[in-house]
Formats: structure tokens, sequence, C-alpha cells
């Protein structure tokens, strides 16, 4: 990624070059297009500075509400390292310990496994998730005036059956939460969303952000959509405000640079904190490669890079939120459509900025090699257009019975020989990106690969297949009168 200029406009800050913005540009409207998102704002830091804070698409498309970087979304699954941040943050005051059980903040709380009764759920399990409370305990619950309400649903599953024994198995549950975020608001006396705002969202001075639910804030709020058959469809569901610990909060890519920057380079007094709330706590499946989870967040450690990142997902907005801790950037990418997309976008540009150098390299060769590629797609087409001829020739010889399959020792060893080069020259080409670049595919090169590349590459590969049939032609001889 090549600083060039620091552009600090309304909509848009970028201290990217024309040439990176451009591709940057192209790889998101390009990932847009295929997932058929409305609207989205991507927000990319390094070293404690925005590289790049940009709207892409419209925030409504109805009222052609563009999106910025002000645009607010739901950010769901993300809202969980705030709920996580804020219980380390009570611990780190003394005012409760992360091995106390649930039951000391929720009175009468318990649950069953194996049909005994399970009332040592401890706050530590129900961050890393092994609580053993099922992902879709509330999944067929309808939504009531008893039930609606952070209190009302950790109440409405007391005494419901768990997947696992506390602490044995990661399972991950919205539930285990939304039932931090009641120990948040019986703890610090306040509701959830009033300790948000006052001790994280004001300190930071996330001014626009807020919990869904709780009295709105002025600014402006993407519409939601649903993708059915290709196409953006307006969508407002139902949802329980309970769940607002664990996936309804609501904030924007400009929101966001204070939270990102606090991740990425704490203060003296928040180090402590941000780094326990990134510690492992449990493999989230019985793999080496699988990764961890820490405090609402996962964790993906390996030599090179230790990846911190979570996606969320709701029926109409998704988001994904990644942070390289070792290279010290970060990529927040909010959506206002339920789309596989969205965290193909934030991989994208993590590849991008892992592989700048490479990219920029490869990317002035292939500028500055316009003519090779020209003259690769004139000898290619010359040179297919003969093979295809000949091909042709034998192909209807076949077809009319003039040449029959005849197969000699020799030349079946040859074909043998020719195909197994073939198999591991195409195998070598699809490979070819994560070789050279590492971390990336021919989807993602496509992208930002030049025209004349393109046509030469596929030149290349169509004069490849033609060899090959004419090859397999060849089995072929001459009919004996």
């Amino acid at each position: 990624m090549i600083i060039n200029h620091h552009i600090n406009q309304k909509k848009t800050e970028t201290m990217l070059s024309k040439s990176s913005q451009h591709y940057i540009d192209k790889i998101i409207t390009s990932e847009m297009d295929s997932g058929h998102i409305p609207g989205l704002s991507v927000l990319i830091m390094k070293d404690n500075k925005v590289y790049l804070n940009k709207g892409y698409g419209y925030a409504n498309t109805s009222t052609k509400v563009k999106a910025t970087p002000k645009t607010r979304y739901e950010i769901a699954s993300n809202t969980k390292a705030f709920t996580g941040y804020a219980i380390l943050q009570l611990e780190n005051e003394g005012k409760l310990h992360l091995s106390d059980k649930v039951s000391k903040y929720v009175p009468g709380f318990y649950m069953k496994y194996k049909d005994k009764r399970i009332d040592d759920i401890t706050i530590n399990q129900l961050i890393a998730q092994t609580s053993g409370i099922p992902g879709d305990i509330t999944d067929n619950d309808t939504i009531t005036s008893k039930n609606d309400s952070l209190s009302g649903i950790v109440d409405s599953i007391k005494g419901r059956e768990l997947n696992n024994k506390p602490g044995d198995q990661f399972e991950y549950s919205n539930m285990n939460y939304d039932i931090l975020g009641l120990i948040v608001q019986k703890v610090s006396g306040q509701s959830y969303s009033s300790y948000l705002e006052n001790q994280i969202f004001s300190p930071l001075n996330m001014h626009q952000t807020y919990v869904k639910g709780d009295t709105e804030k002025k600014g402006s709020t993407a519409q939601g959509y649903e993708i059915k058959h290709g196409k953006a469809v307006k969508d407002n569901p139902k949802y329980n405000v309970g769940d607002g610990p664990a996936a309804y909060m609501v904030s924007s890519t400009k929101d966001l640079e204070s939270w990102m920057s606090r991740q990425l380079n704490p203060t003296q007094a928040t180090q402590s904190l941000v780094q326990s709330s990134h510690k492992p706590k449990v493999k989230t499946a019985d793999d080496n490669k699988a990764p961890s989870y820490a405090t609402g967040w996962f964790v993906d450690d390996s030599e090179a890079n230790t990846i911190v990142y979570h996606p969320g997902t709701l029926e109409n907005f998704s988001s994904y939120i990644l942070l390289n801790k070792k290279k010290n950037y970060g990529i927040v990418v909010l959506a206002n459509a339920y789309s596989d997309k969205t965290p193909d976008i934030a991989e994208d540009l993590n590849s991008q900025i892992l592989n700048n150098k490479n990219y920029t390299t490869i990317e002035n060769a292939i500028n500055q090699s316009s003519l090779v590629s020209y003259v690769i797609i004139t000898l290619s087409l010359f040179i297919t257009i003969a093979i295809a001829f000949y091909m042709l020739r034998r192909i209807i010889n076949i077809y009319h019975g003039t040449f029959v399959i005849h197969v000699q020792g020799k030349l079946l060893g040859c074909f043998l020989i020719i195909m197994a080069v073939f198999i591991s020259l195409m195998t070598a080409i699809y490979l070819l990106p994560d070789l050279v670049m590492g971390n990336t595919n021919w989807d993602f090169i496509m992208v930002w690969l030049p025209l004349h590349a393109k046509l030469a590459l596929w030149s290349v590969m169509l004069t490849i297949l033609c060899a090959t049939i004419t090859l397999v032609t060849m089995l072929f001889s001459k009919k004996k009168r």
C-alpha cells in the first residue's frame, strides 16, 4: 500500500496513492456487485493512522443516500468484544472475578445437564463460550413483553438443558454474552447501554454509537437489506432487546477509528485490559490449526502473524473486524446486508496489505510489459487457430468413422506423460498466486489484473486447452481399408 497524500474530506479519508486507491476500490466494488450488497463502509488503520475510511454504494437505495464513514450499521456479533471489554473493566476495578458463578450476580440462575441441576457456570465460561449453553437456545422462542429485555431473555432460559458440561467444550452462543451484559448491568448499577456509553463510548469519543433498543442518536443509519434471488430487499426483522450485548450495537467506521486505535495502540492505562481481551482461552475445535476464542474475539496465531478478528451477521447486516497485532494494522468492513462477501472483502484487503511489496513489484512489472502481453496474445491466437483447424479436421474424421481408436504402446506412454505434465502445469498455475504472494487466489488476482494481462493469460490457457484436445485425437488413427 503506497502512501502518497492525505485527503481530509467529509466523506472520505485516505492516505493511499491513486494507484493503490484504484485497486482497493476495484476489489471492494467487485465483491459488492458479486454479493449484491447495496452499501458498505471500510476502515483501514495502520500504525495508529487512518489509511482509508470510505463509504461505497448506498446506505438507502430508495432515498439514494450514499454510504459514508459516518453511516451507522448494526455491527452484529462484533458487539461481543465491547461486552467482554466491559466485563474486564469491572474485573480490573475489583467489582467481580472471572471465576465467580453467574448465580452470584443473577440470583436463582441455573441450567440442567443430563437432567441434573447445574448452578456453577462461571463468568469465564461465558466469555470463552464453554458454558454448554446451546447456540440455538432461543431460536424458536416467540418474542413477548415478558422476555423482550435483558433480564427477561436470561430469565427465559433458566432450567433449560445444556449441550455440554460447563467448561468441557466450545460452543458459540449469543446467550453467553447476553448473560454477561446482564452481569454488567447488575454489578455497575447502570443499564447495559448506559454503562457502555459512560465507560467506553464517551471516553473514546464514539458519539454516534449506541445499543439498539436504547434512544437512537442523531445521525445517518443505514437501511438493512436481505438478499433474495440476487436482489437487495428492505428488511426490518423483529429482534429481542435482550440480545443487545451479543449482537445489536450500532456504529460507524468513523466512530470505530478510536476503538481500533485502542485495540492496536492501547494507552499504558488500558494495555493490560486489551491484552487480556485478546488472550486465547479455548480452541474452537480439536485441531491445532483451528482458531482460538478470546474475549469476544477469535484469534488465529502463527509465527508470522497474530490475527484477532470477528465476523458479525444478522438477517439484514454483516460486519467483519480484523486486527494484525504484529504488523499493527486493522480492517473494518460494515455492510447493510447479510452477505458472505463481507468477510471476503476484509480478507482481500488483508492480503493486499500483507503482500503490498509483491503486489507493487508485480503491478509495475505488468504495467511495463503490456507490449509483451500483446505479443503473447498474437502468438497464442495464431497457434490456437492452427491447432484448432487441425483438431477440427481430426474430430470430423473421427465422427465420420474415417479414424478409429488405435492405441500403440509408445503413443499411449507419450500421451500419459504429456497429460501428467499438463495436470502439473495447470496445478502450478492454480497455485501460482498463493506461491508468489501468499494468502491469495485467482479470484482476487483477476479483480485488479489489467485487461491486457487477463487477455494474455486466457489466450495461453485456450492454446493449452486446444493442444490437449488435439493430443487426445492423436489416439485415433486412420482406418485401414
